[in-house]
């Protein structure tokens, strides 16, 4: 059904609108309705990716949101999102392909080809830098340290 430049497609209990700015999700399980959707936020000139929630809270009986934290890279904000989708059962196949293509889509050009820290290199590094400060005055050892640190960085 076409309305308003969206598409919903429904499918075993999940019901999928696409629009041209959102990959909202709808999942409607024992008259509870969850809206999910994939957002970039910027905060201090970075970007952050996150899933957003949307559900109806029967204790306080009104609406309620919950983000979720994916990265701060595309290829980790996709990492964690599948992550996520992996171990939600009430959204279909197809939903989960919709919100991983929006991430992609609405994720803005400085995250796109952002590299991911490698934290254990990183470690590495300051390590053999410690050491290469503490044998300074041992021309042989910074030596091989120097090289070390080079290879890796």
């Amino acid at each position: 059904m076409e309305k308003s430049g969206c598409r919903i497609i429904a499918e075993y209990g999940t019901i999928v609108i696409k629009d041209v700015y959102h990959a909202t999700i709808l999942v409607v399980k024992e008259m509870l309705v969850t809206t999910m959707f994939v957002t970039w936020r910027k905060l201090n000139d970075r970007y952050y990716a996150y899933l957003v929630a949307s559900y109806w809270d029967k204790e306080k009986k009104g609406p309620r949101t919950s983000a979720t934290y994916l990265g701060s890279s595309l290829a980790a904000a996709q990492k964690n999102l599948e992550k996520k989708l992996a171990n939600s059962a009430s959204l279909s196949s197809r939903a989960k392909i919709e919100l991983l293509a929006k991430l992609g889509e609405k994720a803005p050009p400085e995250v796109i080809n952002l590299p991911t820290k490698d934290r254990a290199k990183d470690s590495v590094v300051r390590q053999l830098g410690k050491l290469r400060e503490k044998y300074a005055t041992r021309q042989d050892i910074a030596f091989v340290l120097e090289r070390a640190i080079e290879r890796l960085s």
